[in-house]
């Protein structure tokens, strides 16, 4: 669609009168951007217009974002805020800061892999003919809960909350604002009717709306950064499984699309929160990301529930609660063959972080080699692509990390997430393996000493593992490990690899390395354990577990492994095999 096209004229009127009267809205040509210039993105089959700006600094992006939205914004507690601060807030969280007070229309600052991006876009279903100038108070809204590097100084709220108090206040909450109204729902088998009606004339109920009132909303302040909400994110957090939490999300986002019948409530605290609230699709559909956030839930995880919750199939629907949360456990952990094909026939090869082997499909930034300087579209071509990375967008993120090499064949950054894309989605190790031998056999790191090249050496030694060529595998984690030995992920990984060969003292040396270097590998404690429970050390593989179990407390093969273990110490077997191996 070009420039001439009516939609995109109506953009250009918009972005003459609200963003830069005297500037340039360009197209891009061939996927081909630049950065500090503003560009024009629209695509008609999913409704989806933007207008958006690549930068190469966070200060530079950050004195862009605040000239913005200080024409619709007047608040100093964000525009006063040093640039230091808030980029230290973008590389903690790794979220985005929205701003709605130009009426129907976002504007959004985040940051990619080695480029900062600001994103201008009409509220949907509006158009940008029907932005008009008009502003509001809605506060900034900083992406991840309750982590906002503004001081509120707000009190906290002393009252207790039970898990059932606290998924009727966020279901109350969500309602008014998708909502706005008295009608409300039951959320079986988390509360009825009568529970419901029960608490929202409850004292405690009362407590925590005047809280809102006179803390939040009379100052202004985005909700989900209140400690009252805190709080009863914590207690759902404490109180539920992840499986559990996932339906207390689904619920909320599908309940009013359900054929139950709405109550409606006629009561003076919930029309204060209306009055005070109010309803917004834009926020609540952001809302429901950051909750998803808080909750540590994937995108792919929410996915799979929700097509199961869906589906008509006898075997989700013939079971049990409890039967229904361990199949979905196994699906998310690919546990069995059978898992695996339901999983498939679900979702098909929708990603998750499914595998027990330690993967990374954390893209390289580090581009800045002295021995030459990169193309400048087959850069762009790489934004592009950590982009749609970023948004889970695998099919079109290979297009351009693919079509920057084919441009330029040296752009060694876009090498590391092709390779890891095409390991972790596509399945093709082969490919894999004729990939990143290119790149190494085209330049390698004895001509170019970066650190990137510890993630091709390692990429390929996950994908020649993957086809059980593990002695070939462990000599490329060797040299990614030469390159680079604070990598936590590839000494997890040679493990895997010795241990597939027999060789479990190997094994438990990597995986004591990789522990020290970083605890937070998926699953590296229930390897250790694996390992030394192979090595007759029952005991230390008892202890390894129950961290593991601590860690990951809805894995169904550690929770399993653990009772298994546990039981072998209640019976006196697990010191007597300890001793064997001893003797």
């Amino acid at each position: 669609m070009s420039l001439d096209h009516p939609a995109n004229q109506a953009a250009n009127l918009f972005f003459k009168n609200h963003i830069d009267s005297s500037g340039e809205l360009l197209y891009p040509i061939n996927g081909k951007i630049e950065v500090n210039k503003y560009f024009l993105e629209s695509n008609e089959l999913i409704d989806d217009h933007r207008i958006f700006i690549f930068l190469d600094t966070c200060d530079q992006a950050l004195i862009i974002f605040k000239d913005l939205i200080s024409r619709f914004h007047n608040s100093s507690n964000f525009l006063d805020l040093e640039n230091k601060t808030l980029s230290n807030w973008i590389d903690v969280y790794k979220s985005e800061i929205n701003c709605y007070n130009l009426e129907g229309c976002t504007l959004m600052f985040s940051k990619g892999v080695s480029l900062y991006r600001i994103d201008i876009s009409p509220s949907k279903p509006l158009k940008w003919s029907n932005i008009k100038g008009e502003t509001n108070d809605i506060p900034i809204e900083f992406g991840f809960p309750f982590s906002s590097p503004i001081d509120y100084s707000l009190p906290e709220f002393i009252p207790e909350l039970s898990a059932k108090e606290s998924v009727i206040i966020l279901s109350t909450i969500y309602h008014i604002k998708n909502l706005d109204s008295l009608e409300f729902y039951e959320m079986n088998p988390f509360y009825n009717y009568g529970e419901f009606e029960e608490f929202i004339n409850s004292k405690l109920f009362k407590e925590f709306v005047m809280y809102f009132v006179f803390n939040i909303f009379n100052k202004s302040i985005d909700i989900l950064q209140s400690p009252a909400l805190k709080k009863v994110f914590d207690t759902l957090m404490e109180s539920y499984s992840k499986y559990q939490l996932l339906g207390i999300s689904a619920n909320l986002a599908f309940t009013s699309q359900s054929n139950l019948t709405p109550k409606k409530y006629e009561n003076s605290i919930l029309k204060v929160l209306i009055k005070k609230m109010g309803s917004s699709k834009e926020t609540i559909y952001n809302f429901q990301i950051r909750m998803n956030k808080y909750f540590n839930i994937q995108d792919g995880e929410f996915i799979l529930f929700i097509s199961m919750e869906k589906s008509d199939e006898s075997v989700f629907n013939s079971i049990g609660s409890e039967a229904k949360e361990e199949l979905f456990s196994d699906m998310l952990n690919e546990a069995n063959p059978r898992a695996i094909e339901l999983r498939k026939s679900l979702i098909g090869d929708i990603p998750m972080n499914l595998q027990d082997r330690p993967t990374n499909l954390k893209v390289a930034t580090n581009n800045d080699s002295e021995s030459r300087t990169p193309n400048r579209d087959a850069l762009e071509l790489y934004n592009s692509g950590v982009e749609k990375l970023n948004r889970q967008d695998y099919e079109n993120a290979i297009v351009d990390f693919r079509n920057s090499i084919d441009i330029d064949p040296y752009l060694l950054i876009s090498y590391a997430p092709l390779s890891a894309i095409i390991i972790n989605i596509l399945q093709d190790y082969n490919q894999a393996i004729e990939l990143t031998s290119k790149i190494i056999e085209l330049e390698g790191f004895e001509n170019n000493n970066d650190l990137i090249y510890a993630d091709i050496y390692n990429n390929r030694g996950l994908a020649k593992s993957y086809l059980e060529e593990e002695e070939l595998a462990i000599e490329d984690f060797n040299k990614a490990l030469e390159i680079d030995n604070s990598r936590g992920l590839t000494y997890a990984s040679r493990a895997f690899s010795h241990n597939n060969m027999g060789e479990a003292e190997l094994a438990l040396d990597d995986l004591n390395k990789a522990i020290d270097i970083d605890e937070t590998i998926p699953n590296v404690f229930f390897s250790r354990s694996s390992c030394k429970q192979q090595l007759g050390d029952f005991r230390g593989a008892l202890d390894d577990c129950a961290i593991a179990l601590e860690k990951d407390p809805d894995n169904i093969n550690i929770i399993q492994q653990n009772k298994l273990l546990e039981a072998l110490f209640k019976s006196g077997l697990g010191d007597t095999f300890s001793n064997l191996k001893k003797d």
